[in-house]
């Protein structure tokens, strides 16, 4: 007895959950605003461009490729932006939240956000995006003579795979 009242007591519990409003359009657009969502894409995407600057200074191009490297950074800025900008991301991610988030958990979350913690947090996300990518930068310069080791013997086997065939 004590079993079926447990059981009956929990799918309840689900089931109220399952019925819960999803998040509305306006709800997500005002934590989107309290998160300054499209400051920190924008950042995100500066970032990423100093990244690559790095990166290509690493690689020791030499000079004459330089303005080629540039005019392709240019244009790829360029496209990141246009198809990655935030009016084209902002209504498939306003879905996307309003398909995992409750109007109550986006509501608790503005609250969270308004909080003196919630604004610290944020004023200190661009901070620790920066250690962040300072972070995954040194992972994947160690990690590049690896993948370099990889792809030479992938070139290796596809060949003698092309060998055996003919």
């Amino acid at each position: 007895m004590k079993l079926k009242l447990w059981l009956t007591a929990l799918l309840f519990a689900f089931s109220i959950n399952c019925f819960a409003a999803p998040a509305s359009k306006a709800t997500i657009e005002e934590l989107f605003q309290v998160t300054q969502a499209q400051k920190i894409m924008d950042t995100i995407y500066g970032q990423m461009d100093g990244m690559f600057k790095k990166m290509v200074e690493g690689m020791n191009v030499p000079e004459e490729q330089k303005p080629v490297i540039d005019r392709f950074f240019v244009k790829y800025n360029a496209l990141v932006k246009e198809d990655l900008g935030w009016e084209k991301l902002k209504d498939p991610m306003i879905d996307a939240y309003a398909n995992v988030y409750t109007e109550a958990e986006v509501k608790d979350m503005i609250k969270f956000y308004k909080s003196s913690a919630g604004k610290k947090m944020l004023a200190k996300m661009p901070e620790l995006m920066q250690a962040t990518m300072g972070i995954v930068q040194g992972a994947m310069k160690d990690m590049m003579p690896k993948v370099n080791q990889l792809q030479s013997e992938l070139r290796e086997e596809l060949k003698q795979a092309n060998t055996k065939q003919q």
